[in-house]
């Protein structure tokens, strides 16, 4: 896990083609408590490898997101409600099919 202090930890994403070698790696992350996206996926299959985009854009694209707004609302001294309305907007805009 990447993480200089201060910092929130980063979502790592695992990927491999045999789910049990898959299972055992995020297991092992998960463990020393680092968040884990964990996808099986056939890198020579392109529907898999554009499955696998999307998830790390609306998942992990979206956990990043709400970090730095959060430093930065913080940073200005205004309080998560904030954030949490920010949070609530971008749900309701992937219910409509919206993407970054």
């Amino acid at each position: 896990m990447r993480k200089k202090p201060g910092q929130e930890p980063m979502v790592e994403v695992l990927v491999d083609v045999q789910q049990d070698a898959l299972d055992r790696a995020q297991a092992e992350m998960e463990a020393a408590g680092v968040p884990v996206m964990a996808r099986k996926v056939d890198v020579a299959n392109a529907a898999q490898m554009e499955a696998l985009a999307k998830d790390v854009l609306d998942d992990v694209i979206l956990h990043f997101l709400l970090h730095l707004f959060d430093h930065l609302l913080r940073a200005r001294g205004v309080g998560s409600a904030l954030l949490f309305q920010l949070a609530v907007v971008w749900q309701r805009l992937q219910s409509f099919g919206a993407t970054i």
